[in-house]
């Protein structure tokens, strides 16, 4: 009897192990699952917010690819687009020198403000002129700023100098 015994409690240990090994593969597989996902998202590239300019205005350039509008004011008191773009200064500037270059902007003036964090660029293209302010406002964030000044302008300098200016300094041929 007690070799009957033996052998049912030897087969109800081998059960308990078979059942517990089970389980623990059941629970592994769970978690590989999860952390496969976990690990998947962690990993893929950032997502990006793509926002089309929407024109309302068809004097205003086309933004890059990649810029966030965050407010827009069609009122001319205050900057028309306001927004931020992933990236350094540097890499931002590039960007807006290419998708405005492409639209027929030339770059008239740069101004480098307080000790490289800011920056204002003026293109010009026809009679319109824009104002673009680039600030660094993180690692790698950079906000931007665009005006609009369509007033018609005049052509040349007038046809009195100031005292003390000569033509050759004004950089035109005045007649």
């Amino acid at each position: 009897m007690s070799k009957d015994l033996n052998k049912k409690y030897h087969k109800l240990i081998l059960m308990q192990l078979a059942v517990r090994r089970t389980a623990c593969l059941v629970v592994c597989g769970i978690v590989f699952v999860v952390l496969a996902n976990v690990r998947a998202t962690a990993t893929d590239a950032p997502s990006w917010r793509i926002v089309s300019p929407q024109k309302t205005d068809k004097k205003l350039p086309e933004l890059p690819p990649l810029a966030v509008i965050a407010n827009r004011d069609d009122s001319g008191k205050t900057w028309r687009i306001e927004g931020s773009l992933n990236g350094t200064m540097a890499v931002a500037e590039s960007d807006f020198k290419l998708s405005f270059e492409r639209q027929g902007w030339q770059l008239d003036k740069s101004i480098p403000l307080g000790q490289g964090k800011q920056i204002l660029l003026l293109w010009r293209r026809g009679n319109s002129s824009i104002i673009l302010m680039l600030h660094e406002s993180g690692v790698a964030k950079t906000e931007f700023a665009i005006g609009l000044d369509d007033s018609p302008r005049q052509t040349g300098l007038p046809g009195k100098l100031p005292q003390g200016l000569t033509k050759a300094q004004t950089g035109t041929n005045l007649k």
